[in-house]
Order: structure tokens, then C-alpha cells, then sequence
């Protein structure tokens, strides 16, 4: 229901990332997925955003990448982190996960203070280096707009091609809260009929399509975050296991108001004509491009896109003062 084909959708999603780059520039380094038990800790300090520490760095600033990959396993992340240099401290924050019995967040704001919790754990007081793929860029740029609520200072917001939902998720949102007012139906069960819909026609498309066809070829990844999904009517709590059902529910109603003094894009070249809605926010007229498509950002072109973010957060660092070991977590 995204602008984009659904297996593109899901494999960027899902996490068919690997661990580094596919292409000529892939090379990992030794013992790079070592345990860490900050990262663990961290991780079960806030549940539903969950934060990894990928690098620990030193006394610089750390960077807050939301990734956007609904598995939790953000592999390209230890891509990018090695490309910034170890002294930089790179820190992965997971999608927001929906747990059963736990009240579910009705807006976008609701999800991404989860996120400032679990990013002020870490560094309880600006400035913030933040960035975001993907969904995850709009979950970032939510959380730029949180902190400096706060009083903080965001001195870097680095957006990779965030892209929007098509036209029609938005015409049955906005159906469903007229159908809400008229027949008293609360947000919660506006978001599960939306969910159910977007899910059975997704069925549908199974028994009419021939299985090569790009809308239904990649659904054994959807199964692979629940098997109940492969029924028409799965429980609620599957639904939620596929986290771009809520989460184009929740941008649908989302208003873009915030104007980040230091904003930064960067877009694959199949993305550039989602680069409209966010002239608004700030008119970029030379942003930086990756070749391909959305997936390549993270996959085949992942050290040119590491080049570039690293290009901006060394910029940035270096106008900053050390981060004092008070600062943030050890």
C-alpha cells in the first residue's frame, strides 16, 4: 500500500539486509557481533523501543540511527558504524514493538516518545545526532521535534529517503474516521479494521495473482514474523507482528509541522520524487543521491551512503565539545 512494490516494501522492512554490502565495497571486520551486555540492558529498559549500542566509541557524540527494519536485526547498521570510525558511538533503535496485553499507541507522537525515553537513557541531555531510514526517518524526525520541545538541541537530523504512504491508505483512513464519527467507533478499532482490510486484500491478491507477481512473491517474509498470518482473519496480535499495518495507520493521521534547523536528506535515486513533501519542511535543491532503489541504500550501496552520512557527522562533531563520560551511558 506504499509507493513502492510490496516485496521491495517488505524485504527493506523485514530485514533481507545483509551484513554488509553486496557489492564491491563489502569487507567485514572481525568479531563485529560480539555480545554486548550494555546493548541487552538497554534493550529491556524499554520494551517497545528497544535500543542497541552497535559501537561504543569514545568521547564523541553518539549518533541515533532509527533503522526501520521490523525484525530488530538492523545487520547493515554494523556496516555503517564501522564506516564512521570506531571512535564514533552509533547507537540502533528498533521499530516500536507491540506486545500483548500492552495499550497500544493511538498516534505517531505516542511511538516516538518511546523512542526519546530510550534515546535519553542513553544521553540524557543534548545536543542529539539523529538519523533514520525509511520509516524509521519519520519516526526521527518526530523525535527531533519531541527533544527540541524539551529544550534540547538537535544539531543533526540526517533522513534517508523517507517515503509516504500512496493515496490510497489515506482515502480509507480517512473513511474510517468518518465511519468512526458517524458510528462512534473508537481509534482503536478504526486502526484494527484498517489493519484487517489492508490484510484481506492482501489475501485476495494471493488467490488471483499469479505467484511471481511483485504484490504477493514476497509474503513467506510476512509469515516469518508470525505464521498466523497466513489465515485471512489472523488474531490481533499477529496483525501487529507486521509493523508497516499500524504504522501506515499512524502516519496517515500524521501532520508534518516541525522545521529542524539542521536537517539533512539523503534519497536513492528511485525515490527522488518523495523529495516534494518535504520542500516544505526545507527546500534542499543539491541533496545527496544514492544509485538504485530504496533497497540499495542499505544493501549494494551501503558504504556510499556511510561516506555521506559520515561527511555530515564529522561536521557536526567537530563544532561540538567532547561528550563528558557523565553525559551518556558507559
Amino acid at each position: 500500500m506504499l509507493k513502492i512494490t510490496q516485496p521491495l516494501l517488505k524485504k527493506r522492512l523485514i530485514g533481507k539486509i545483509p551484513l554488509w554490502g553486496q557489492g564491491k565495497h563489502s569487507a567485514a571486520p572481525e568479531n563485529i557481533l560480539q555480545q554486548d551486555s550494555q546493548t541487552d540492558a538497554d534493550a529491556q529498559m524499554y520494551p517497545q523501543a528497544p535500543i542497541h549500542r552497535i559501537q561504543k566509541g569514545k568521547t564523541k557524540r553518539p549518533f541515533f540511527f532509527l533503522h526501520g527494519s521490523v525484525t530488530g536485526k538492523p545487520l547493515y547498521c554494523f556496516t555503517l558504524a564501522r564506516t564512521l570510525g570506531r571512535e564514533q558511538p552509533f547507537y540502533a533503535l528498533d521499530t516500536y514493538q507491540y506486545t500483548k496485553g500492552q495499550k497500544k499507541p493511538l498516534t505517531f507522537e505516542a511511538v516516538a516518545a518511546e523512542h526519546v525515553k530510550a534515546i535519553c537513557s542513553v544521553q540524557p541531555e543534548g545536543p542529539y545526532l539523529l538519523g533514520g531510514f525509511c520509516n524509521g526517518a519519520y519516526a526521527a524526525y518526530e523525535v527531533a521535534h519531541q527533544l527540541q520541545a524539551q529544550g534540547q538541541e538537535v544539531e543533526l537530523l540526517v533522513l534517508i529517503s523517507p517515503i509516504q504512504p500512496s493515496s490510497l491508505p489515506k482515502k480509507i483512513h480517512r473513511t474510517l474516521q468518518g465511519l468512526g464519527k458517524l458510528f462512534h467507533l473508537s481509534k482503536h478499532m478504526q486502526l484494527l479494521a484498517f489493519m484487517y482490510m489492508r490484510h484481506m486484500l492482501r489475501h485476495i491478491y494471493r488467490m488471483l495473482l499469479p505467484a511471481h507477481d511483485p504484490r504477493v512473491a514476497d509474503f513467506s517474509s510476512v509469515l516469518a514474523l508470525d505464521p498466523r498470518l497466513d489465515h485471512m482473519f489472523p488474531p490481533t496480535t499477529a496483525l501487529f507482528k507486521d509493523y508497516i499495518n499500524p504504522f501506515t495507520w499512524l502516519l496517515c493521521g500524521y501532520k508534518m509541522r516541525y522545521h529542524p534547523k539542521h536537517i539533512e536528506f539523503i534519497w536513492s535515486a528511485a525515490d527522488t520524487g518523495e523529495k516534494k513533501l518535504w520542500d516544505t519542511i526545507r527546500y534542499d535543491p543539491d541533496p545527496a543521491i544514492i544509485p538504485g532503489n530504496h533497497l540499495d541504500c542499505v544493501t549494494n550501496e551501503i558504504t556510499l551512503l556511510a561516506t555521506h552520512m559520515k561527511t555530515s557527522i564529522e561536521r557536526v562533531q567537530a563544532q561540538l565539545p567532547a561528550l563528558i563520560p557523565s553525559t551518556a551511558s558507559n
